[in-house]
């Protein structure tokens, strides 16, 4: 997490010492540890790389269907609207626990042409199933696309009043 990355830095050192320190006692216990240590960050990375090219898919789609706005959850907001340097716009209203840290992105969401307008859901989210029953019940036409490890509806025939939350 962010907030205690200024303890990396100490954090490598002090494992350093650890290691050399049980090297001294077992040099297999010490060789164990450092290559669990190598493999987890290497998982770690590669993980992150696949969550930041689903998220790259994500903007592409939406620039290339000119969906410059949208809903959505709050990790995936801010990281749309700094990733695509603000091309595609994104409000953080589709969460169980609104927290809208930047309100004129909402604002400007709200009175974005619903051409350029889209839902984007995380597959398990639970308010997704709540908004599918809206999109049923009111009839609503859509189009979906599923890109990467995001749910994508646009293009519809209306947008959906949020108080279904």
């Amino acid at each position: 997490p962010r907030y205690i990355l200024s303890l990396y830095a100490a954090l490598v050192i002090f494992t350093g010492f650890l290691l050399a320190h049980l090297r001294r006692y077992s040099k297999m216990v010490s060789y164990s540890l450092l290559v669990i240590i190598l493999i987890s960050n290497i998982f770690g990375n590669l993980v992150v790389k696949g969550e930041s090219t689903d998220l790259i898919r994500l903007i592409s789609f939406l620039k290339s269907h000119n969906l410059k706005y949208a809903y959505s959850g709050y990790w995936t907001s801010y990281r749309v609207a700094f990733v695509s340097q603000e091309q595609v716009i994104c409000s953080p209203l589709l969460d169980e626990v609104v927290i809208d840290r930047y309100p004129e992105y909402t604002q400007r969401v709200q009175r974005a042409p619903v051409s350029q307008f889209a839902y984007v859901f995380l597959p398990d989210a639970s308010i997704k199933r709540r908004f599918e029953k809206v999109l049923k019940s009111k009839r609503i036409n859509y189009h979906y696309a599923r890109i990467g490890g995001y749910e994508v509806y646009y293009l519809m025939s209306q947008k959906i009043n949020l108080s279904f939350m």
